[in-house]
């Protein structure tokens, strides 16, 4: 056993010596709960239905920046269009549960 601090609450952990951790990058269990839930809480808190909320999972697992997009939704249906005018169409199929693109 070891001995960790943990980079964002500063507590004292033990952990496996054969734990690869990087020099100042563990983050103990109880921060990384949190940072999933503050994670999957800006999706939630911004979507005002279960569409919108998977679309806007679906963009943040797809690594889109949506500060870069404008993102304008009408029920199940999202067009993101970025600084160039180029524009994707995203639908959200209440049956599947699925977010697919689809052609404009």
């Amino acid at each position: 056993m070891r001995t960790v601090v943990c980079m964002k609450c500063g507590q004292v952990w033990n952990v496996s010596r054969y734990a690869k951790i990087g020099s100042g990058t563990y983050l103990c269990p109880n921060c990384r709960k949190n940072k999933r839930k503050d994670e999957i809480g800006m999706a939630v808190k911004q979507a005002k239905t279960i569409a919108e909320y998977a679309i806007r999972k679906w963009l943040e697992e797809e690594k889109f920046v949506l500060e870069c997009f404008q993102v304008e939704f009408q029920g199940h249906e999202a067009v993101v269009t970025d600084g160039n005018g180029d524009k994707l169409r995203l639908i959200y199929d209440p049956n599947t549960r699925m977010v697919v693109c689809a052609d404009l």
